[in-house]
């Protein structure tokens, strides 16, 4: 599966060190067990997102159903489908109340610098039916607690909705969600376009 040199996932590592870029490339790209069980996850979650105008909000549903992505063939048991509900039950309210949905949709945040190889996937977007709301939703399937106040993977997926939807309003409220079943549940962070234009774009500038 193609990866961007600089993905939003990345960001942190290479903010923190900027050699690592470099340094894994000498390495070849293997997953452990516990990546290749939440792309599992999110291979369930995109088709739950996206089957059939949400006809698996209960992802009870998904039980016993065989899927077969990148890292091989599984099956749906209930522990997984338990963690996918989690996500649904946060997605559901918004889109029942007129927001549009997209599922596993690729962003491009180096649009904004004339850049080909800064883009990333977002597993979940909302945007308000005003679109002066727009939230971007990560999915972790791990059980580490991951904070979503100022991370550097959900501020290149905000600066990415910035870059492909072209939003100048500098009043547009931005929202990044960590779900993440195993760990703290759902974790939020807000900001604004005018804050992701002016002050963290310049720094993630610096990283890359």
């Amino acid at each position: 599966m193609s990866h961007a040199e600089f993905s939003p996932s990345g960001m942190k590592r290479k903010a923190l060190c900027p050699a690592s870029h470099a340094a894994e490339a000498a390495y070849p790209d293997r997953s452990s067990p516990a990546a290749i069980d939440g792309t599992h996850t999110h291979t369930a979650l995109e088709f739950a997102l996206s089957a059939g105008g949400f006809a698996y909000y209960d992802a009870g549903a998904l039980i016993g159903m065989d899927f077969e992505d990148h890292e091989g063939k599984f099956v749906v048991d209930k522990a997984r489908a338990d963690r996918i509900q989690v996500a649904l039950d946060f997605v559901k309210p918004y889109v029942e109340n007129g927001w549009t949905l997209y599922a596993e949709k690729k962003v491009n945040p180096g649009n904004l610098i004339f850049r080909g190889d800064w883009w990333g996937t977002a597993d979940i977007i909302l945007i308000s039916p005003d679109t002066m709301h727009i939230i971007v939703a990560d999915y972790k399937d791990g059980s580490m607690h991951v904070n979503p106040y100022e991370n550097d993977h959900g501020v290149s997926y905000l600066l990415a909705i910035v870059a492909d939807w072209i939003l100048l309003d500098p009043k547009v409220q931005m929202e990044f969600v960590i779900i993440q079943p195993k760990a703290m549940g759902v974790s939020t962070w807000g900001t604004t376009v005018e804050r992701l234009t002016n002050y963290y774009l310049p720094k993630m500038v610096e990283v890359i």
